[in-house]
């Protein structure tokens, strides 16, 4: 099952493949995120719709969240090095973009619950 994860999330970008959907359902979440981002820096908005805007914020986190956790969990095994599972998982988390997405998964969930309504962007408050 690990292995079928793996390639679903790092390799099956075929058109019409359940890992091209999956692709297509993480840019969904990701252009919906950023809509409500920008519609609730406008205060009007953000007064009415708020609440809506929060639970996107949560939902994208925790899509994120479980994504990545599924990414650490699969990588093992997968290594070029052959290294021990946890040894590829820290690998794997270290490399670039996944170093990145690290910091924007942690630094994202921030805002959710600060007080103000305060929003985080990787890394920058909003």
């Amino acid at each position: 099952m690990r292995d079928r994860l793996y390639e679903l999330l790092e390799h099956d970008h075929l058109p019409y493949s359940v890992g091209s959907r999956f692709v297509r359902l993480i840019v969904c979440i990701i252009v919906i995120d950023v809509m409500a981002m920008i519609l609730a820096s406008v205060p009007e908005f953000d007064a009415r719709f708020g609440e809506v805007f929060t639970v996107i914020k949560i939902g994208a986190v925790a899509a994120f969240g479980l994504e990545y956790a599924a990414r650490l969990w699969s990588v093992a095994g997968h290594s070029p090095r052959k290294l021990s599972p946890s040894r590829d998982r820290i690998e794997y988390a270290l490399k670039d973009g996944a170093s990145l997405r690290t910091a924007c998964v942690l630094l994202n969930d921030r805002g959710i619950g600060s007080p103000g309504g305060g929003r985080w962007r990787c890394g920058r408050r909003m």
